[in-house]
């Protein structure tokens, strides 16, 4: 199954910024999700919440968080 990560703008400092989205109730968590379905129902309730969102494929192994020496 395919990776996701939602991708919205958020306002930093007065300057749109595209970030790894963020939950409402866990500020700092990101959204990566697998399958395309899943990731374009977290693209619209990101929009129906008033942000600009979209979704990439992320593959295994592309991301900083895959590194096997990233604590997190």
């Amino acid at each position: 199954m395919k990776r996701y990560e939602i991708i919205a703008k958020y306002n930093i400092c007065g300057k749109m910024e595209e970030c790894l989205a963020t939950t409402p109730t866990a500020m700092g968590a990101w959204f990566v999700c697998y399958g395309e379905e899943t990731a374009k129902q977290r693209v619209e309730e990101l929009r129906a919440e008033g942000l600009e969102a979209r979704y990439q494929e992320k593959p295994k192994g592309t991301a900083w968080y895959d590194d096997e020496n990233w604590i997190g």
